[in-house]
């Protein structure tokens, strides 16, 4: 075959490749991907591809379709993660193969240039393929993380169960164990249920009556005070809080006014239940913002605000909005109200000088509560 100008054969010949014919040495197109931005402090050799994390609970444990979904997606997502890695490296190395090759092309045969055409438009196809995959591996990542995410809200209070289970065993607390427990059974297809079943059966072997049981009155009965007042302000910290407050003007005219309750009567701290506070958690606020009467400037979110009966007791500043309270301080608040019970019974009984009857009767219902629980307990 004949020789040509190097301007005619590039032009006549690398078309199909692309490949511009107005310079000496011309560029392929770009690289084989365009690599995901890296966060902040790390790095990667050139031409891989970044991938967000999956999550490691994701496993094919107790937990249902949505744990099920979850690891199947995560494995097809690890799975094309390597092989486009792979494959994006590959086309990276054929990328500098060709571009090393077509600067050698000047003043070349006809036939030379045709067959590095034929290779370069292969690789124009594979980059194409691998573009439309990675595609899909994006739409891939987000169904992943949707799957995870939901699995995460499945398991949610499960996780938070166990936590205060774990609490109170630390805390040798077993009236709030029990409160855990009973709380904890409504789990029973989570995942996590197998770690409070694990703690469960272990402290149904070793908890006694006389764990359930408050000591009784020694000459430092005088501290009674002293412990009365130390859980009550406990109780008020929590009670207390305020809600989300918003900086905001001009929006008085879409604000609720905040109506400062009535004093009820004092809850029976000694009786009271979890289920007791959520029957008499009021949450007429929210969607709207909560504003002061004495203070027009200030607001709250009213999503964030509720009014409690079993509460109101220990409001120290009743004008003001107060936080909704979760679960877990609700919890708390039974557990500190049960101790201040114990202690306002005890305080009465030195002062009369006779055996806290009360208490020793709440110790008796409280283990006959928890030898139901443990005979009802899921096998």
């Amino acid at each position: 075959m004949h020789r040509v100008g190097t301007t005619a054969l590039l032009a006549a010949l690398l078309a199909v490749a692309v490949l511009p014919a107005c310079s000496p040495a011309p560029s392929l197109p770009e690289a084989a991907a365009t690599p995901t931005p890296l966060p902040a402090g790390q790095s990667r050799p050139p031409g891989t591809t970044t991938l967000p994390p999956t999550s490691g609970t994701t496993g094919a444990a107790p937990g249902g379709e949505l744990s099920r979904e979850a690891a199947a997606l995560a494995s097809a997502l690890r799975d094309k993660q390597v092989r486009l890695e792979s494959e994006e490296k590959r086309l990276l190395a054929s990328y500098q193969a060709l571009e090393t090759r077509r600067k050698a092309l000047a003043g070349k045969t006809g036939a030379e240039v045709e067959a590095f055409n034929v290779e370069a438009a292969a690789y124009l196809r594979d980059r194409t393929q691998l573009k439309k995959e990675q595609t899909e591996l994006h739409d891939l990542t987000a169904r992943e993380a949707a799957a995870r995410k939901a699995f995460a809200d499945f398991e949610k209070p499960a996780v938070e169960a166990l936590a205060r289970v774990r609490s109170a065993i630390n805390a040798r607390d077993s009236q709030a164990l029990l409160a855990a427990l009973i709380e904890a059974r409504k789990w029973q297809d989570r995942a996590a249920f197998a770690a409070i079943d694990g703690l469960a059966n272990t402290q149904f072997a070793r908890i006694r009556q006389i764990d359930f049981e408050a000591p009784l009155p020694t000459p430092a009965a005088v501290n009674h005070g002293r412990e009365i007042e130390t859980v009550t302000k406990e109780i008020q910290n929590i009670v207390n809080q305020l809600p989300m407050r918003i900086e905001a003007s001009g929006v008085s005219k879409g604000a609720f006014l905040w109506v400062a309750p009535e004093m009820p009567g004092k809850p029976d701290l000694g009786r009271i239940t979890l289920e007791d506070f959520r029957r008499n958690q009021e949450l007429k606020y929210s969607r709207r913002l909560v504003r002061r009467e004495v203070d027009p400037v200030e607001y709250y979110q009213g999503d964030d605000t509720e009014i409690n009966l079993n509460t109101i007791f220990f409001y120290t500043d009743r004008s003001r909005p107060k936080k909704k309270l979760s679960d877990s301080e609700y919890l708390q608040l039974v557990t500190l109200y049960h101790r201040l019970a114990e202690l306002e019974d005890g305080a009465r009984t030195a002062a009369r000088g006779a055996p806290p009857l009360a208490a020793t009767e709440r110790a008796f219902n409280a283990f006959n509560r928890w030898l139901e629980l443990k005979r009802d307990w899921p096998r």
